[in-house]
């Protein structure tokens, strides 16, 4: 992930960071939308491929800020751990905000595409710092014949009670995690994003590592 940093102009500059505006407002707008209990199953799942497209769009602009455009949106060979390691450590979302936990230790090879990696890891740490969460620890060890698990566990308010009993309703489309402002959009996207990599996401409860939430990611 490593990159030499590439100097853009000071136009070229302030242009992706319009785009970023004009794109962040589409996705408010579009966000509105898909939450929308009267628009048909149908056009919510045009909606979620449009939504999808901008997230990407966000994140190829900020690739382009920090010169380490390698178009993440193709599916790639890459070390899993060490990306994590690498992606965390240079995490813009919560930035001085949250203390990160990155443990593996040894090194592990998947194909996926990196861009759905990060927005996935981009969600789980924004729902974290809506919930007021300061700590995160995320482990990686090998399970189940050679998959590789991920824990991610934070120190926030946690999943309220009925999500607790019922943990599958975090993934669905709207759940909410905390009272904090959110479209409760961002677990489903998750989730859709962990199965195009091949793996599943599960809720393994509160106060496991830390008081708060804890998720298992199986790849």
């Amino acid at each position: 992930m490593s990159s030499t940093r590439k100097t853009l102009s000071e136009d070229a500059d302030q242009l992706v960071h319009t785009i970023d505006l004009y794109i962040g407002n589409a996705k408010t707008f579009l966000d509105s939308l898909i939450l929308n209990k009267n628009i048909e199953e149908a056009i919510i799942d045009q909606l979620y491929l449009i939504k999808n497209s901008i997230d990407k769009s966000l994140k190829v602009s900020e690739l382009i800020l920090k010169s380490n455009f390698d178009l993440k949106l193709v599916n790639q060979r890459i070390n899993l751990t060490k990306y994590i390691h690498e992606y965390i450590a240079t995490n813009s979302i919560a930035k001085n905000k949250i203390n990160f936990s990155v443990v593996s230790g040894f090194s592990k090879y998947y194909y996926l595409s990196p861009l759905d990696l990060e927005i996935s890891l981009d969600n789980l740490i924004s729902n974290s710092e809506k919930a007021g969460a300061k700590n995160i620890i995320i482990e990686m060890q090998t399970e189940q014949e050679k998959l590789l698990a991920i824990y991610y566990y934070d120190d926030g308010t946690g999943v309220p009670e009925r999500f607790v009993r019922n943990p599958e309703l975090i993934f669905d489309l709207g759940a909410r995690q905390s009272e904090s402002k959110g479209s409760g959009i961002g677990m489903y996207d998750v989730k859709k994003r962990v199965k195009n990599m091949k793996g599943e996401i599960s809720f393994i409860g509160n106060g496991l590592k830390l008081k708060g939430a804890s998720f298992k990611i199986l790849i």
